[in-house]
């Protein structure tokens, strides 16, 4: 039988290989694309929200714009 500290490099290889892999796949493959997709009126959903000094980059629907690119 092998001692584990041997394995110690190749499962950690194996780790990041994976971890990157997966990030690649999620990337290309697009899987949450259309997440968020734009609500009606949003305009006039903006001017109800601006009175509350929300932070208004950071709400979904108003960065789907940028996600289509």
């Amino acid at each position: 039988m092998v001692p584990l500290m041997s394995l110690s490099i190749p499962i950690l290889l194996s780790a990041v290989v994976v971890v990157v892999a997966s990030s690649v796949i999620h990337m290309v493959l697009r899987y949450h694309q259309n997440d968020f997709k734009r609500i009606p009126a949003e305009d006039d959903v903006m001017l109800a929200l601006r009175p509350f000094n929300m932070v208004l980059s950071r709400l979904p629907w108003k960065m789907s714009g940028a996600l289509r690119t």
